[in-house]
């Protein structure tokens, strides 16, 4: 009780401390909230200035790689021209496959040297295998005539450069492996005369460009680098299966404004920018690498074409482009400061927290002891319960609080001369005395027990007591009792039994097996007579064990899960029918969850007895499916398993003939002797037919005479060869019908195939009925 008064007015020391530290924090909650923002404000600076910076850089080194390639063309288109001035024409091609060979091994950035003539024909090649510069012989040299670069490149002036699109480098029409970046710088080569005698080709490997930005983003753990041609696909990517989409059909939607169509409008339209877009930092700049004498086309997307478009010097451009994620850089770079000033404001709270508290707590001791003191009396005076107090020694009550005068109906100045024998008229002080010397010995530690109170004007009330020995620390030990009332719960009990009686009477008297079985361990708590007559009286044992025979857990069929999983069956019964196999009856069983009268969770099953109904059912079942007749299967039937088979015999490769039957000359039987004789020889015929095939096979009745056999287990022609004749032999021995009467009758059978004859039901129907009718027809023109 102590405990709870603390509870109520600890509030008010928590108060006090909250009003002298919340000030301080806050405080230092708004400097370090400033602080932080000062800091955001000089990250995004920085980080911004730093991406212009590495764009900068890189756009700088490209147009040096470019500047230095067309200085070595001009170089070799020099020395071409001071070769040409040798008289012996193989003496100036050794000149200039030297010069070549030499330039080849010093610059080792081109990964194919080439000099064309002006037909398209290459007069030397140095090709670059490893680390090593290899002249190709005269026998591999290729004609280039049809490529584009040369193309573009023989139709200009002198000092002009044709720079191609930058792609992957193709060997005989395929691309080469492992894959080669590779940009196509060409000049045309004059002699000495200033006559036009072909092109030099330099196949820069553009993996040098690439490898920079490589290195850049490996150092950069947050930002992404990418390198963008003018149609705005990836050169260089975030991830590497974007790089060089368009030199793939299926990748042509692989592009930077398929991925960031909001960033890539404004890349589109400026020149160089940064941007804030999806949390994400955008910085990017238009490189033109090209200078004035020099051009470009789109190139071809086939091998031997033509350029698609020529392209001027200030309309070739690449797109550098970095991307910086917000997050992650107040991730990398702010988390030191957040958790800084986290660590400082917690530190400080530490520090200040316990002082304060210690001094808060000295004042408010004293103020929350006299609340208590003061509240005490009060609560217990306001509770239901009734708290009655007694001295171990003397057993006068010390404290009865307003509940418990009301209860017996004496005053404090009354109890204050009474003891607990005083109100309990079924105790005296002796055996009263020897039940509480228990818990002065501390076992139990406390005593529940149930009896009654006196009031006052001698009515007895029913009343349930916690008694519970408590010995303070500074205080004489006293026995605590809390007291409730009973008689409405005690009322409530025996209305319930009641209740339960009279649902059991009703139960009991219903025509219907009826059983209460727990949800949770299956166990019978409940029988009907109606049940019990029929499997005695096994309340008590597990219901898969007393109701079935032979169980070892419980049935498959059993709705205990379903019940009490599923909602759906809160406020209705499951339906549903079995046979039990202990008695072998159908029964429709209607089951639902409800709690019981000692509170377990059961399901209660009602079954009725519907044997005579199943029976019934499976008997219409059967006549709608067979004929009444001979007792074959009837055209229903037949249809539906034609249709099974079929699928069947499609599934699994298989073969399934069909044979027509007409009796011939039936109708005169019938005219003759009647159709009482007639149905004789129809039921005679249906048995010689089932005679003559295998279980699996099918034999139908049509209507009148006409029979059909469905045979799924054939293995081809010759097997239903040998059926129709085994059935002609049969129907045709013959029938002893009676004593005085016997007849012989033949039959016209007609055969189809799956799927030698079709494929379809209508095919194979047709198929059988036509060769039916045509053997008959060839039968009765045979006929005398």
């Amino acid at each position: 009780m102590q405990k709870q008064f603390q509870s109520i007015h600890s509030p008010n020391k928590l108060s006090c401390f909250l009003l002298l530290i919340v000030p301080i924090m806050l405080l230092s909650l708004l400097i370090s909230f400033l602080f932080y923002l000062d800091e955001k404000r000089h990250q995004d600076a920085l980080h911004k200035g730093e991406e212009q910076h590495i764009i900068g850089h890189h756009e700088q080194r490209i147009q040096k790689i470019f500047h230095n390639i067309t200085t070595d063309l001009k170089i070799l288109s020099d020395a071409y021209r001071e070769s040409s001035t040798e008289k012996n024409p193989q003496a100036s091609r050794k000149n200039i496959t030297k010069i070549l060979r030499l330039f080849s091994q010093h610059r080792q950035i081109y990964h194919q040297i080439r000099l064309i003539n002006k037909e398209g024909m290459e007069q030397i090649r140095l090709n670059r295998v490893a680390d090593r510069s290899v002249l190709v012989s005269q026998e591999e040299l290729q004609f280039k005539g049809k490529r584009y670069y040369f193309q573009d490149t023989i139709k200009l002036n002198p000092g002009e450069i044709f720079v191609s699109r930058f792609d992957l480098n193709m060997e005989h029409c395929t691309l080469e492996l492992p894959y080669k970046p590779i940009l196509r710088f060409g000049t045309p080569v004059f002699d000495h005369t200033g006559k036009k005698q072909g092109v030099i080709i330099l196949n820069y490997l553009g993996q040098e460009i690439l490898d920079q930005l490589v290195e850049k983003t490996a150092q950069r753990l947050n930002g992404k680098l990418m390198l963008l041609n003018r149609e705005g696909y990836w050169l260089y990517s975030e991830r590497e299966e974007d790089n060089w989409a368009f030199m793939w059909p299926e990748k042509k939607d692989h592009t930077f404004a398929a991925r960031y169509p909001e960033a890539w409008k404004t890349l589109a339209t400026q020149s160089t920018g940064q941007f804030l877009l999806d949390e994400n930092l955008f910085t990017f700049a238009t490189i033109h690498p090209l200078s004035d004498g020099m051009t470009s086309s789109t190139g071809c997307s086939q091998p031997l074409g033509q350029s698609e478009q020529k392209i001027r010097a200030g309309d070739y451009y690449w797109k550098l482009v970095t991307r910086l994620p917000l997050q992650q850089i107040e991730q990398d770079h702010l988390t030191s400061a957040r958790y800084s000033l986290v660590m400082f404001n917690v530190v400080l709270f530490l520090l200040l927290g316990p002082l304060g508290w210690l001094l808060i707590s000295f004042y408010a001791s004293r103020e929350t002891t006299r609340l208590e003191l003061n509240h005490f009396k009060d609560v217990l005076d306001r509770t239901h319960d009734c708290v009655f107090m007694f001295d171990p020694e003397t057993l006068l009550f010390t404290y009865v609080n307003q509940g418990g005068q009301d209860q017996v109906g004496y005053t404090t100045e009354e109890f204050l001369q009474m003891t607990p024998a005083s109100i309990k008229p079924d105790f005296t002080e002796e055996t009263f005395r020897k039940i509480i010397t228990r818990l002065t010995e501390g076992e139990p530690k406390s005593l529940f027990l149930q009896t009654v109170h006196q009031h006052k004007n001698g009515t007895r009330i029913p009343v349930e007591i916690h008694l519970q020995y408590i010995t303070p620390d500074h205080n004489s030990a006293c026995f605590v009792a809390i007291v409730r009332d009973i008689s409405e719960r005690q009322q409530a009990e025996e209305a319930l039994k009641a209740a339960h009686q009279q649902l059991l009477t009703v139960l009991d008297s219903m025509d219907a097996m009826v059983y209460v079985i727990d949800t949770a361990s299956y166990e019978i708590l409940f029988l009907n007579k109606y049940a019990a007559e029929i499997f005695g009286d096994i309340t008590g044992s597990i219901c898969w064990k007393g109701l079935h025979k032979g169980l070892k857990r419980p049935c498959k069929s059993c709705p205990n899960t379903l019940l009490r999983n599923n909602n759906d069956y809160a406020d209705k019964s499951y339906v549903w029918e079995r046979q039990n196999p202990f008695n072998e009856r159908w029964y429709e069983l209607h089951d639902r969850v409800i709690t019981w009268f000692d509170g377990r969770e059961v399901k209660i099953q009602i079954a009725t007895d519907i044997t005579e109904r199943k029976i019934m059912e499976q008997q219409l079942h059967y006549n709608a499916y067979h004929d009444c007749l001979t007792g074959l299967a009837n055209r229903l039937l037949f249809y539906e398993r034609f249709k099974q088979e079929l699928a069947r015999a499609e599934q699994n490769n298989s073969k399934l003939a069909l044979v027509f039957i007409d009796l011939n000359k039936f109708k005169p039987v019938n005219d003759q002797y009647g159709h009482d004789v007639g149905d004789l020889l129809l039921q005679e015929m249906a048995r010689r037919l089932l005679s003559s095939v295998g279980v699996e096979d099918l034999v139908a009745r049509m209507g009148g005479d006409e029979f059909v056999l469905l045979l799924p287990g054939i293995q081809g022609k010759d097997d239903v060869i040998q059926v129709v004749d085994k059935v002609n032999a049969d129907l045709e021995a013959p029938c002893q019908l009676s004593l005085t009467l016997e007849l012989a009758i033949s039959a016209a059978m007609g055969t189809a195939l799956y799927p030698d004859d079709g494929t379809l039901e209508d095919q194979l129907l047709n198929t059988a009925d036509r060769r039916m009718y045509s053997n008959k027809r060839q039968r009765e023109s045979d006929l005398p």
